[in-house]
């Protein structure tokens, strides 16, 4: 997955995540070919490295270690490995760039031959395990999807992460991938690690809430008096649709599934702006909880004829 700027470019920088036992890692890719008159590989590797800690630091992140992770270097004990000597709070870093700096810096002895005369490179392939409130191991492909980007969850990433779950899980379906964002909306709602949420001016909005709705949407409008696919697509050939909180958070609405509707372009253009606003608002509202509850009920009922069918229990 490649990491994508304020302007919309994506860097030339390959990354994933993955689960680290009850943690995540980040897996940045090194960087190679300068010099060598060969095309150069994740050319971008510095600017995605303070992108990706800075998205982290945004989400209360802990850097709880930070390893080199080449192949040449993993015959090598972990403690040789070593970019830090202890977890660091990112919400606590004020110098992100030098920061990854030193974790730049800190990667060049580490595999060197005793006999070497040059400096050793210092965009080697690194595992940064970390701990985010709210995510946990299962939630890899999520995080990964979520530190891509700081930009609204598109249609396609929502179904980009469908077709992930199901790649990786033959049970899986839109009903799975719907459980699996509200659960960690659920989550992130809750679990505050025990320390208050820091006071902004601008409201947060979970990413995962945004794609539950898209999720739940199958490409359709919700609004209960339209239900037509957008009447445009995007350049991939997919509808165009915007999720709306219904009750604007600046307002004390919820950043949840329940009280956000996905709308085309020209009912969210009436329910923005139109004369009859007021009268759409209730109707999108009552829209949003039915959807909602209609989604969890299949889902319970898809998990009880599941126990069914494995003898779990019988009617």
């Amino acid at each position: 997955m490649k990491v994508i700027d304020a302007s919309g470019r994506p860097l030339d920088a390959e990354y994933s995540v993955e689960p680290e036992r009850d943690r995540l890692a980040l897996i940045l890719e090194s960087s190679s070919g300068r010099g060598t008159g060969q095309p150069r590989r994740n050319g971008e590797y510095g600017p995605a490295l303070e992108l990706l800690i800075e998205r982290l630091k945004q989400q209360e992140a802990v850097l709880v270690s930070a390893l080199v992770d080449s192949r040449s270097t993993l015959s090598l004990p972990e403690a040789a490995r070593r970019l830090i000597d202890r977890p660091v709070e990112l919400s606590g870093v004020v110098d992100i760039p030098a920061f990854c700096k030193g974790l730049r810096e800190a990667q060049r002895p580490i595999g060197q031959k005793s006999a070497a005369t040059k400096r050793g490179n210092n965009v080697k392939r690194i595992r940064l395990v970390v701990q985010v409130q709210g995510y946990g191991p299962q939630d890899h492909d999520l995080l990964a999807t979520d530190l891509a980007t700081a930009d609204e969850t598109s249609f396609e990433e929502a179904q980009q992460i469908v077709d992930t779950m199901i790649a990786s899980d033959p049970t899986a379906n839109s009903i799975t991938a719907y459980q699996r964002c509200l659960e960690l909306v659920e989550r992130r709602a809750l679990g505050t690690g025990g320390r208050q949420a820091v006071a902004t001016s601008k409201p947060v909005r979970l990413q995962a809430a945004r794609r539950a709705v898209l999720i739940r949407s199958e490409g359709r409008c919700e609004n209960p008096d339209c239900g037509q696919r957008a009447p445009d697509v995007t350049d991939k050939g997919l509808p165009v649709l915007d999720v709306d909180h219904v009750h604007d958070i600046a307002k004390g609405g919820r950043d949840h599934p329940e009280q956000m509707i996905a709308l085309c372009p020209n009912c969210h253009a009436v329910k923005t702006r139109g004369k009859t606003r007021h009268i759409m608002y209730p109707k999108l509202l009552a829209a949003a909880a039915k959807r909602h509850n209609d989604r969890l009920a299949t889902a319970d009922h898809a998990h009880a004829s599941s126990l069914r069918d494995a003898g779990g229990f019988r009617f």
